[in-house]
């Protein structure tokens, strides 16, 4: 199953997403059956890039990533692309990244496609932990399987919880994936990927969240 996204105002990309089964080094495979709200977002941009993003589905029309997966630098430069929208934006008090894609027809759910619960209340606490998941580049290739991977917290700060990268690290594909764990028998989404191992807490967006989806989407 492949949709078409597209930026609205502040974008210059095409992504394609392809909801399938990941790479975190250090992780282990895992498969959309394990996880049936992980998304691969594969991007084609205007100068001729191909890359590769992760992401979580929210909602039959939404996807969550990360902000710098789905635009250029040059933020005044729109392309038009047909049958695809995304709406992007940030919240004013953080500079980071965060971005819900919009689809243009809605995901049907199934047993390998379901949304994540969003974490509205910062359910994670310290040496809680939990479980993060991407399609980024193992060191000496190209992921094609989703690979998960464990870790625990280490520090909050503000807005943000910090895991240990000793145990497992990051990749480049792995930008947008879910940071994520059980709560109430429910897989609920705590943050996204961004780099480093520092992870935005999903609960300071919900407002943003919850403006973008039209209150389709609340924490």
């Amino acid at each position: 199953m492949s949709l078409m996204l597209k930026i609205i105002g502040i974008a210059t990309i095409l992504a394609a997403l392809f909801v399938s089964a990941f790479s975190v080094n250090g992780g282990q495979p895992a498969t959309v059956q394990q996880y049936p709200f992980l998304a691969q977002l594969t991007i084609h941009k205007p100068n001729g890039y191909t890359g590769r993003c992760s992401g979580s589905i929210v909602a039959q029309q939404f996807v969550i990533s990360a902000y710098h997966c789905i635009v250029e630098p040059d933020f005044n430069e729109t392309y038009a692309i047909e049958n695809t929208l995304v709406i992007t934006g940030t919240n004013d008090a953080y500079k980071g990244a965060n971005t819900d894609g919009i689809l243009t027809e809605p995901i049907e759910y199934n047993e390998v496609q379901k949304p994540i619960i969003l974490d509205g209340k910062e359910n994670l606490k310290l040496n809680d932990s939990a479980i993060f998941a991407g399609i980024g580049p193992l060191p000496d290739q190209m992921a094609d399987i989703f690979r998960e991977a464990e870790t625990n917290i280490i520090a909050l700060n503000q807005y943000v919880y910090c895991y240990n990268e000793s145990i497992v690290q990051s990749g480049s594909g792995d930008s947008g994936g879910p940071f994520f764990s059980k709560v109430n028998d429910d897989w609920t989404l705590h943050g996204i990927i961004h780099g480093g191992n520092h992870i935005p807490w999903i609960s300071y967006f919900c407002d943003w969240i919850k403006e973008v989806t039209e209150n389709e989407l609340n924490c």
